[in-house]
């Protein structure tokens, strides 16, 4: 059987930038239709149209949560592979190592999803101890492109609406800005529409196909990635800077002009001199 979390209330402020607040009542799911840079597929739409019937949603600047997670990894995700990053001690807090977690999902999903599209990715891959890397023959990633200085990634789950509006609004915008400049976003989706219980490949494609998601995105079912975080709030956003893989931010709720201000200032700084 597959390992879920008691159920989660959710928790919200109607602004970007502050924490949470509660309400108790049901929002309306916000227009997915929004900033697509394609079509809104008929099945997608009725799949993320289903969410307001199914559970009590907010919008704001993140979503809190009563419950914990899953104790048991799943297959999939949250595999730590250490070819290729720096070594430990690695750790879960801000100046520490990430582990180089392994993940199912999509290098462009804008360009193309299911089956055929779906890669095992790493952190790992991210990993550019000078600055200026490139990536390789041999991963998934496009043989020649340019590796980030900054790695950000933003963890969601279906029933938040805010991370529905941080993906259709926040994401699009501060992707377009940083990613020119050295950063790179991975989109880790943790919950399904159900709250406690593990996004698939289902609600992947379904949030892929309705927001600009022009990033790699993966699922995380192991719930690995909840040891960096208060797992009690979604959306979540690390940063990472890629020339070292230590964590340099955590925040909970869509991200305040401080975050991007520090993403900004890790993407200016000289990479530390290596061995």
């Amino acid at each position: 059987s597959v390992p879920h979390a008691p159920a989660r209330t959710t928790d919200s402020e109607p602004a970007r930038g502050a924490l949470c607040c509660r309400r108790l009542t049901p929002a309306p799911l916000l227009n997915v239709g929004l900033n697509m840079r394609r079509p809104v597929s008929q099945s997608a739409w009725r799949y993320l149209s289903g969410i307001t019937a199914l559970a009590a949603l907010v919008v704001g600047s993140g979503c809190t949560s009563t419950a914990g997670d899953p104790v048991q990894p799943l297959p999939g995700s949250g595999v730590e592979v250490a070819e290729g990053c720096p070594e430990g001690p690695y750790g879960t807090t801000v100046g520490e190592i990430i582990q180089g977690y392994e993940f199912t999902g999509y290098v462009a999903p804008h360009e193309g999803i299911g089956e055929a599209a779906q890669v095992q990715m790493s952190l790992c891959d991210f990993y550019n101890p000078t600055g200026e890397g490139t990536y390789g023959p041999d991963g998934v990633f496009p043989e020649g492109a340019t590796k980030p200085k900054v790695l950000m990634i933003n963890v969601s789950a279906v029933w938040c609406v805010p991370c529905q509006h941080e993906s259709a609004e926040v994401l699009p915008e501060e992707y377009a800005k940083y990613n020119p400049q050295g950063m790179e976003l991975l989109l880790v989706l943790a919950d399904s529409i159900d709250p406690g219980e593990p996004a698939g490949f289902n609600e992947l494609d379904a949030w892929v196909d309705n927001f600009p998601v022009t990033y790699p995105a993966a699922i995380d079912p192991g719930y690995q990635l909840g040891a960096l975080f208060d797992t009690s709030q979604f959306p979540a956003n690390f940063l990472v800077d890629a020339r070292t893989m230590e964590i340099i931010e955590v925040v909970a709720g869509i991200p305040q002009e401080s975050f991007f201000a520090k993403l900004e200032q890790a993407l200016h700084e000289e990479p530390a001199a290596t061995q």
